[in-house]
């Protein structure tokens, strides 16, 4: 079986079942989104701009960055704001997070 991922390519991402990457946390990721620009494919925060690189999602995976070249503009439907539960009235960093402190 191990051979038959390897070589459809999915062998690497099989292996992060094996690690507990915490990507499970809904409030992170709801947090991570209202800060996303898609313009800038960077987080806006109060001390700038912050964008991960295709080395730190190695880091974090353990993936290795090979393979086809993924298009994410190709997609249309996008996440309704409604579906995210955030209140989008908070314009400031520190409104934001005062609102959404857990």
């Amino acid at each position: 079986m191990h051979s038959k991922w390897v070589k459809t390519g999915i062998f690497e991402f099989i292996q992060l079942a094996k690690f507990d990457l915490h990507f499970s946390d809904p409030q992170m990721l709801l947090s991570a989104i209202f800060f996303w620009n898609r313009e800038t494919r960077a987080f806006e925060f109060s001390c700038g701009f912050v964008c991960p690189t295709l080395l730190d999602i190695v880091a974090i995976t353990g993936l290795a960055p090979i393979g086809d070249r993924f298009y994410p503009d190709l997609f249309e439907e996008e996440i309704s704001i409604k579906e995210t539960s955030i209140s989008w009235d908070k314009k400031t960093y520190l409104a934001f997070i005062t609102a959404h402190m857990g």
